[in-house]
Parts: C-alpha cells; sequence; structure tokens
C-alpha cells in the first residue's frame, strides 16, 4: 500500500494514476522495436500549480517507488534475460516529471536524450525541482532560426535519476 497522504490520493486518484502501477513494461525482442521501446514505456505525472503546492515530494516518491516495485515485480522472470534501465526526470516545457523503461545488454547504454545529461542519485531532488518550478513555455516566432533552437537542446543539461532492475 502506498504510503501517501490523504491529499496526495485524491489529486492521484483524480487523473486515475493508480492504475499505471498494473501496466505492464515493453521489451523489445527485436533491434527494430527497440529503438520505441522509451516510448511505449513512458509515463507521466502533471499536475496543476495549486495541486504542486498541496503534494509533498514524498508522496510522488513513494508513488515512484511503488511504480518501481510493481515492475520488479511484473519483470521479475524477464530480468533473468534481459537487464532493465527505470529513468525519471523532469519535462520543465510540458511541466511534468516523466519516467520510463529501456532494456539493455551491453555496459554502453546511453539513455534516449539528444542533449546532455547529468544523473542525479536521488529521485527526490528531481521531484522537489519539478514541485518547486512553474510551467515554463519556450515558443519560437516562425522567423526563428530552427539551427538556434537545435543549439539550444544540445548545450541543455538534463538531471536525470536511474536505477538498474
Amino acid at each position: 500500500m502506498l504510503i501517501m497522504s490523504k491529499e496526495a490520493k485524491k489529486v492521484f486518484a483524480k487523473y486515475n494514476y493508480f492504475s499505471l502501477l498494473k501496466e505492464d513494461v515493453f521489451i523489445a525482442n527485436n533491434e527494430s522495436t527497440k529503438k520505441n521501446e522509451p516510448d511505449i514505456n513512458m509515463r507521466i505525472l502533471s499536475f496543476t500549480q495549486k495541486e504542486k503546492k498541496i503534494l509533498h515530494p514524498k508522496d510522488i516518491e513513494f508513488f515512484l517507488k511503488e511504480i518501481l516495485m510493481q515492475k520488479k515485480t511484473i519483470l521479475s522472470n524477464r530480468l533473468k534475460i534481459v537487464k532493465v534501465i527505470f529513468y525519471v526526470w523532469v519535462d520543465e516545457l510540458a511541466d511534468q516529471i516523466r519516467w520510463s523503461f529501456i532494456s539493455y545488454d551491453s555496459p554502453e547504454i546511453s539513455l534516449p536524450f539528444g542533449c546532455n545529461l547529468i544523473y542525479s542519485s536521488s529521485m527526490l531532488a528531481i521531484i522537489q525541482n519539478y514541485l518547486k518550478s512553474e510551467n515554463l513555455e519556450l515558443c519560437l516566432t516562425e522567423s526563428e532560426d530552427f539551427q538556434e533552437a537545435e543549439d539550444v537542446v544540445d548545450e541543455y543539461l538534463l538531471t536525470v535519476y536511474k536505477e538498474d532492475l
């Protein structure tokens, strides 16, 4: 059972987030489907600014740890054959906490982001940053150079928490 505040349970129930606990994890069985794994497995949590003020970082951390525990159980037989990474990050433009699972067979795994990564040893720190943030809007006008936008992405540092299952 999740250890969450009463208020957090109401917010999570409002968005039906508890149903995410029962979902399976897609593990690719060939190279052509492997590239789709991160997108297929990606899930999000998104809250209004008012809800972000109600939620405590530990509420979200407990939920994500429960997700992790449930997925370990679901994958228990398959984990003997394949290695899987669980990773969490904040999409600042969408104002969402996101997570996904990716399988790998070599130690040279790289997460599927087009920017530079900073690895955090604390999922809680990522959650705290999310709850403190306000929705950022980055809009390109038609006259802006899309190469400049790509340069911004190349220079962007994304903080990610990852854990091997």
